[in-house]
């Protein structure tokens, strides 16, 4: 059994891509990993839950507890557009700490944790991507980003469409795409 770790953004691609795996190695242990800035669409929240709850997979949510204006007033900073840390250090990090030095956040949350088959979920773990042809330019870095670990982005890779995904769900997109 193998385990694969999906970033779950709350978008209809990584949506796509965990349904993609989920065809592919129905029998290997399978995450869904959101990391939460505390400033998220309230439907966002009903969306990553619904996908969850039906598609039976494990969700995991990390959180450093801050929002992002917390976070401006901590580092006294403000950010913009361009300048990223906010999801840098509210999503990245938090990752980043968590899947390759084993330091959980302040906040964990799991939801239909059932469905997990192994606990050991991050050891020689696959992480997959929702990046798609429009967002090529960012694969290099982020397989950079996240080495020594394996990374794939299967909507480069192979034609995944992911509205038939949520067709197929029967899932209402997250209201941020009306």
């Amino acid at each position: 059994m193998r385990n694969h770790i999906i970033f779950f953004s709350g978008g209809k691609s990584s949506f796509a891509v965990a349904d993609w795996v989920l065809e592919r190695y129905p029998d290997d242990n399978i995450v869904l990993y959101f990391t939460d800035t505390l400033w998220e669409h309230e439907d966002l929240y009903r969306f990553i839950h619904e996908a969850s709850d039906k598609i039976r997979l494990p969700l995991l949510t990390h959180s450093m507890g801050l929002n992002p204006i917390q976070l401006m007033f901590e580092k006294k900073l403000v950010f913009n557009s361009m300048l990223g840390e906010c999801s840098k250090i509210l999503k990245m990090r938090v990752a980043a700490d968590f899947l390759k030095r084993g330091k959980r956040p302040k906040i964990e949350h799991w939801r239909n944790r059932e469905y997990l088959k192994d606990e050991d979920f991050v050891t020689d773990a696959t992480l997959y991507f929702g990046i798609g042809f429009d967002e090529m330019h960012r694969e290099p870095a982020i397989k950079k980003n996240w080495q020594p670990l394996r990374v794939e982005m299967p909507m480069i890779e192979h034609n995944i469409w992911p509205d038939e995904a949520l067709k197929k769900w029967r899932i209402r997109q997250p209201a941020l795409y009306d």
